[in-house]
């Protein structure tokens, strides 16, 4: 029997494959907000939940 969500551990690491138009819009705004592009995706998926 698989181990419950709750009980598991994560490592934080999460791979994504996005196409090159959403990368290109993602890194544009991460620029222009002063932010890397993994602070400023990291930072959108946790306004959004």
């Amino acid at each position: 029997m698989p181990e419950p969500f709750s009980e598991r551990n994560f490592s934080g690491k999460c791979n994504l494959r996005v196409g090159q138009g959403l990368h290109r819009r993602l890194a544009t705004e991460a620029a222009e907000e002063h932010m890397s592009l993994n602070q400023y995706v990291v930072r959108r998926l946790s306004e959004a939940s």
